[in-house]
């Protein structure tokens, strides 16, 4: 572990070298309750760093419950390859590659991973508008999805006024009011997340837990500087469940929360 983590840490500073890298950092937490009664609360934290070429990060989840054992204790680290290829006449190609691995206590690289690649391409009508049409697949120990990526794209959201993305994966808009303030509002699936549980996990031995939910958000963006951005907002789950699969990625149990409200902050810096 101490080794994973520390390789974690240099190629996040190989990656900080490079034009045009980032680093963020974020935290979140909800507070709501199993459909039979019981309260959940669950906390995490969020680091991510990269370039032009390459994202790496981490993921750290807590899972409380009142009445049953916790899940307190869940890992996810990850690195995605992106590139956009120039084609001429406003037509470019996205794409995108990656590998995680999510566990509780026993990091096994043939059961913990998750990799995912596609490929779209995105014309620029004009200079607000812009269309993206493709497709990717997803795969790990419990299952393998395709999923289409097709968006349309108006303005920039760096620029005072209102842009926004629609379509699948992503669905957002953002309305600048001056060069440091804006507001920001998004609905997204909750990921594809599925982290191995420990051999001693009294929900699923040795199996694979998922957290699955719709969110909703609202954050007002602080942009004290070009490169430094803060988000400080809402967001309302909705469609939540908890899904627990056995070693062979069988579905053995699952639990419905009730629609819930959190809060995140998230602090990224641009270099």
């Amino acid at each position: 572990m101490k080794k994973l983590l520390l390789a974690s840490a240099l190629v996040f500073a190989a990656a900080s070298q490079a034009n045009a890298a980032y680093f963020t950092a974020g935290s979140s937490y909800y507070s709501t309750s199993l459909k039979h009664g019981q309260d959940v609360k669950s906390k995490g934290f969020k680091l991510e760093g990269g370039n032009e070429l390459i994202s790496l990060g981490y993921k750290h989840q807590a899972i409380n419950f009142d009445r049953s054992k916790d899940i307190d204790d869940l890992h996810t680290l990850y690195g995605i390859v992106h590139h956009t290829f120039d084609l001429g006449d406003n037509l470019s190609f996205n794409a995108k590659g990656g590998l995680s691995l999510a566990w509780e206590d026993d990091f096994k690289i043939s059961k913990n991973y998750g990799v995912f690649a596609s490929g779209s391409f995105n014309y620029q009508l004009d200079n607000e508008w812009a269309v993206e049409a493709g497709a990717g697949i997803a795969k790990n120990k419990v299952r393998s999805v395709f999923f289409p990526v097709l968006q349309a794209k108006y303005g920039d959201p760096s620029l005072e006024g209102l842009s926004f993305v629609v379509g699948f994966p992503k669905n957002e808009a953002t309305y600048r009011f001056t060069d440091w303030f804006a507001l920001r509002g998004n609905v997204q699936y909750g990921g594809y997340n599925y982290v191995k549980l420990s051999e001693h996990s009294s929900y699923a031995r040795s199996g694979y837990f998922y957290d699955k939910q719709y969110t909703a958000t609202v954050a007002a963006v602080f942009t004290p500087h070009p490169a430094i951005e803060i988000d400080a907002g809402v967001a309302y789950a909705f469609k939540h469940e908890y899904k627990f699969y056995n070693s062979d990625g069988d579905l053995i149990n699952k639990y419905k929360l009730d629609n819930s409200c959190n809060f995140f902050v998230t602090g990224g810096i641009k270099f």
